[in-house]
């Protein structure tokens, strides 16, 4: 069985996350992480498969301004989200 995860923000807010997926993956529950790309590294090499999506400090430093960013992340995390759902779903 897989459960998609979304978290965000930085090694403190996803550090639980992989305490919990690996006690449930010695149940056979595997985690998928959905998470910014600027967690890519640490979650791989804690064994979990995972996703980013556009909301990261990268994209933050490269738009403007504040508003522009949060509507830019909102469109962008829609669009990244139902690709990521459709791929692991096998409707591609």
């Amino acid at each position: 069985m897989n459960f998609l995860v979304y978290v965000s923000g930085t090694r403190g807010d996803i550090q639980p996350f992989l305490g919990i997926g690996n006690m449930l993956k010695k149940k056979n529950i595997n985690l998928i992480f959905l998470s910014n790309s600027d967690n890519r590294n640490f979650i791989e090499k804690a064994g979990f498969k995972m996703f980013s999506f556009c909301l990261d400090k990268i994209s933050e430093k490269k738009n403007k301004t504040k508003k522009e960013n949060n509507l830019l992340n909102n469109i962008n995390f829609i669009d990244d989200s139902t690709r990521i759902l459709n791929k692991i779903s096998g409707n591609n």
